[in-house]
């Protein structure tokens, strides 16, 4: 066997071993919670301190009517979308990122509309840890009316959905157009908002918003 042919023999084992290896990763749930941490640790070795960039145009939010889907899990046909059925919540890092580029978002629109006098007053509720009032940033519209933020941020360049508690579902039912989502995006690396959803439950009310339940509380007393 020459050379040539023993290297190429060589390549494919190697690559045989990756394969399987990555389906090991995939199989294992546990390995969800290492996929979604990973940008997280990468970001913790090459932290620098950098300025957020505000300057990009945030999408639409339009969706359409959704059909709701009863889902069963079948852990031999799900083997890629265990998300579905074993959420994971955002790090404090990744939450913490997303707060703070909403916040500055936030502040740098007012500034640039004219109303520093508002954005001195804007809100950051999420450092306040002995208060939740299912909401994580106060601040103002362009017309000066009070806005309240729910931020939900992730570490991953798309995510079309996210976890809501029912604190946050009930400040958005009370609130109602005073209150909005913020999607925040590759929040440790380049943070984008991409989705304002303003009045999330109007849209769960016409059916272009899903909310699933994935934890039941059972009471024994």
């Amino acid at each position: 066997m020459d050379e040539k042919s023993l290297n190429d023999i060589n390549l494919e084992n190697d690559l045989n071993e990756y394969i399987q290896s990555y389906e090991k990763i995939i199989d294992d749930p546990n390995s969800i919670t290492f996929v979604e941490n990973l940008a997280e640790s990468v970001f913790e070795v090459n932290k620098v301190e950098q300025l957020d960039n505000f300057n990009y145009e945030i999408p639409s939010f339009d969706p359409l009517v959704m059909k709701k889907v009863k889902r069963e899990y079948n852990p031999k046909i799900d083997k890629t979308n265990k998300a579905s059925y074993h959420p994971q919540k955002p790090s404090k890092k990744v939450g913490d990122a997303g707060e703070k580029h909403v916040y500055g978002r936030e502040y740098s629109f007012l500034v640039g509309i004219g109303r520093l006098d508002l954005a001195k007053k804007i809100v950051k509720q999420y450092e306040d840890k002995s208060f939740y009032p299912g909401y994580d940033i106060q601040s103002f519209d362009q017309k000066g009316n009070k806005i309240f933020i729910e931020v939900k941020s992730t570490s991953s360049k798309k995510k079309d959905y996210f976890e809501i508690s029912d604190n946050e579902i009930n400040a958005a039912k009370h609130y109602k157009d005073q209150f909005y989502i913020y999607q925040v995006v590759d929040a440790l690396v380049d943070p984008k908002i991409d989705a304002i959803i303003e009045n999330p439950m109007n849209y769960v009310d016409q059916g272009k918003i899903l909310l699933d339940p994935w934890i039941y509380k059972m009471k024994i007393k």
